[in-house]
């Protein structure tokens, strides 16, 4: 018997730690941590796209035109890429961060009740 219950703390001990990031939060999920990694290269992107835009700048100051005026007839490669890249951020909300924090919830939802009913009935 005790085998037994030796491997099986030994399972959930290891299950703790590989669901555990690196700040040893475990309720951050993959799809979380994507999400924190898209943020920050979508400021990038808005950046770019921003010094990329033919919009005139509000402020009329030598910071403001170095950091935010591009060329008109420069190249537009990276304006590109960035304008796509706000796009990928936005259908990755959509299609993916959205749809797995309802099923997390519903999952966090149905495991109360579970506990609840085998603990407290």
């Amino acid at each position: 018997m005790k085998k037994i219950e030796y491997t099986i703390t030994d399972v959930l001990n290891k299950w703790k730690l590989s669901i555990a990031d690196r700040f040893g939060n475990p309720l951050i999920y993959d799809y979380q941590k994507t999400l924190l990694k898209l943020t920050i290269v979508l400021v990038g992107a808005i950046l770019v796209v921003i010094r990329g835009s033919t919009a005139p700048v509000l402020v009329d100051n030598k910071m403001f035109r170095l950091l935010f005026c591009s060329e008109p007839t420069g190249d537009k490669t990276f304006y590109n890429i960035c304008v796509s890249i706000i796009a990928a951020y936005i259908f990755y909300v959509v299609q993916v961060y959205i749809p797995e924090k309802h099923k997390m919830k519903k999952i966090y939802q149905s495991s109360q009740k579970n506990i609840d009913t085998k603990y407290f009935c």
